[in-house]
């Protein structure tokens, strides 16, 4: 299912490091096989409302001290994300929108059933 493969993916770049919201784009062209601004945005946005939802991953911005997640709901999160999205026709690009994505240990554990 592309909607899996992609959240696979983007859960096995945060294993990695933290992702920005603005590798997605990438990552839902490649991996997810859609093309259009508005496709590749509501792929992404579906992905990462499945990851927050499962707990997955959580989202928050990155400062001096590290990670440091929002606190919101995912509606809430996918809301403001959604939001700042649309405000780049294209999608995002490296230092429009800040928000980052941090594997939580759930999402760990996911990763190691799935290898």
């Amino acid at each position: 299912m592309i909607l899996g493969a992609m959240g696979d993916r983007m859960l096995q770049a945060a294993a990695d490091d933290w992702i920005g919201v603005w590798e997605l784009p990438w990552m839902a062209s490649s991996v997810g096989g859609v093309s259009s601004p508005t496709e590749i945005r509501n792929l992404s946005l579906m992905v990462i409302r499945k990851a927050l939802d499962e707990e997955l991953l959580e989202v928050g911005d990155v400062t001096e001290s590290g990670f440091r997640p929002w606190g919101l709901s995912p509606d809430q999160a996918c809301s403001r994300i959604e939001s700042e999205w649309r405000r780049f026709p294209n999608g995002p690009k490296l230092g429009d929108i800040s928000c980052w994505f941090n594997l939580t240990e759930r999402g760990r554990q996911h990763l190691a059933t799935r290898n």
